[in-house]
């Protein structure tokens, strides 16, 4: 597997010669500053081998739909960290589909549609969000998704986990992760003692309501909400 880490001119980023036609591993890091934040994200749909790409630490505040309007048909591995990004399109990652793993981390967008991530989501094993600013995710957002076994929404201010939204992936996880949100362990919750779940992990802590702070998530759902 071939490895290039690149910190390229924020003018002309990608502006390889023709060997990195046949790179399977790209990474673009610290390579812009906010006065060179990039508006318009060159098409990398000739890299036909590309697999993993990761562009972090890029002070990126916006994904636009037009970036990954032609993906490279390989990519099953994108992160986008700790870039500062504030807004995505509404379609920012729609033509991704085969992609195994999305790590957004370490970003302050605050809000997420299911029409952002992978129109066919039937790759998608890994879907990281933590360090961001969610205080709820849509209902629809894990739809489509048979193959999620690692979701991480920590360090966001979710109080609650609402059942549309998380019951059809819940069975099918192997860890999830919750720690560093304010969750209300309260009657809105209490679907999850009744959805049989395979995951090995499951990581959060109650901030409420009175009786059960401090109260972890896999506490609460293994006993029923009782105190232990």
């Amino acid at each position: 597997m071939e490895l290039h880490t690149c910190r390229s001119e924020p003018s002309n980023p990608f502006g390889y010669s023709l060997t990195f036609l046949m790179v399977e591993v790209l990474v673009i890091a610290s390579s812009f500053t906010k006065t060179e934040n990039p508006t318009v994200l060159h098409s990398l749909s000739h890299l036909s081998r590309l697999r993993e790409l990761e562009l972090s630490y890029n002070a990126i505040t916006e994904v636009h739909d037009e970036w990954f309007s032609s993906p490279p048909p390989a990519l099953s591995h994108l992160i986008m960290s700790n870039n500062g990004i504030e807004k995505l399109g509404d379609r920012a990652f729609e033509k991704l589909i085969n992609l195994e793993y999305l790590g957004l981390f370490g970003n302050r967008f605050d809000s997420i549609k299911r029409s952002m991530l992978p129109k066919q989501g039937d790759r998608l094993e890994y879907l990281k969000l933590e360090n961001n600013a969610f205080t709820s995710v849509p209902d629809d957002l894990f739809t489509n998704m048979p193959a999620l076994k690692v979701l991480s929404i920590r360090i966001n201010k979710i109080a609650r986990l609402q059942e549309q939204a998380f019951k059809p992936i819940w069975s099918q996880l192997d860890v999830f992760d919750a720690r560093g949100n304010p969750l209300e362990c309260d009657s809105t919750m209490e679907w999850l003692f009744h959805v049989k779940t395979e995951a090995a992990v499951v990581l959060g802590t109650c901030e409420g309501p009175l009786g059960r702070e401090g109260m972890e998530l896999h506490d609460f759902i293994e006993s029923k909400g009782q105190l232990i």
